[in-house]
């Protein structure tokens, strides 16, 4: 069965992005998303469906953040960041309307190879005050049901996406505020016991749609959720006024403030 997931929020708001210079979005916008790519969907666990990020955000600051290298077990994101200038910015916007990236009367054909389960992955760039946006299933699956010019395409969305994330040197991301996914665990489950640091789980945050509550801990709530998260795994159980928890940290991102601006609630 073939499963697919709605975008992220946080690439529909992109539309609310301020205008700019000619060709480019304007550095006054600071934390603003001007280049976003994310993959999302497939036939995946739920953890990870709870858990996505985007792969790559380039901001109107010229902050270029991608996920970092994740071990198998961990339930948080690491994102790295590295900075670029407004020159590098304008260069990135001319490539992508160079491979039609930028045009919303007749959308490239990238194919549907003939495969399922597969991610979609989103491409939204913000230029002028309009958003463009190009989603294409399977893209990095090497099939043979595609025309040479869908496959050309394709090579170039994908040496475009790598253009973007190709910033260093890169440095750790400073969480701010991070987003906490909770499910009950189910009956019987087995693993290592974490004692929930802040209140009743199932009181707090919102209710959510990946799971059952979404909250945002900062200050000194991320204070004492943060170091437990980094060594959490998807073993790890969440003790919370007596019932057992399943966790997902998901980082937000600078524009981000809201369980909504993740699509989580």
């Amino acid at each position: 069965m073939r499963l697919r997931i709605a975008l992220p929020i946080l690439l529909l708001s992109l539309s609310l992005l301020g205008t700019g210079s000619a060709g480019a979005a304007s550095p006054s916008g600071g934390a603003q998303p001007v280049i976003q790519v994310d993959t999302n969907g497939g036939f995946v666990p739920f953890e990870v469906m709870q858990g996505n990020v985007p792969e790559v955000t380039v901001t109107a600051d010229g902050r270029v953040i991608t996920e970092g290298p994740r071990k198998s077990y961990d339930r948080m994101a690491r994102f790295r960041v590295a900075r670029i200038d407004d020159a590098r910015i304008q260069e990135l916007i001319d490539r992508a309307r160079e491979i039609g990236l930028l045009t919303k009367d007749e959308a490239l054909d990238y194919g549907q190879p003939g495969v399922t389960d597969m991610p979609d992955t989103t491409v939204t760039i913000t230029v002028d005050g309009d958003t463009f946006s190009t989603s294409v299933y399977a893209l990095s699956f090497d099939s043979n049901d595609l025309t040479p010019e869908q496959q050309g395409n394709r090579d170039a969305l994908q040496a475009f996406i790598a253009e973007v994330a190709d910033a260093s040197p890169r440095r750790p991301y400073e969480v701010k505020r991070l987003a906490v996914l909770a499910t009950r665990a189910e009956d019987g489950a087995t693993g290592n016991a974490v004692e929930w640091p802040l209140d009743d789980l199932a009181t707090t945050g919102e209710p959510a749609q990946l799971g059952e509550r979404c909250l945002i801990v900062s200050g000194d709530d991320l204070d004492a959720v943060l170091p437990l998260a980094k060594s959490a795994h998807f073993g790890t159980l969440w003790q919370s006024a007596d019932k057992n928890w399943r966790l997902v940290f998901r980082p937000l991102l600078s524009q981000e403030r809201t369980c909504k601006d993740i699509n989580a609630v």
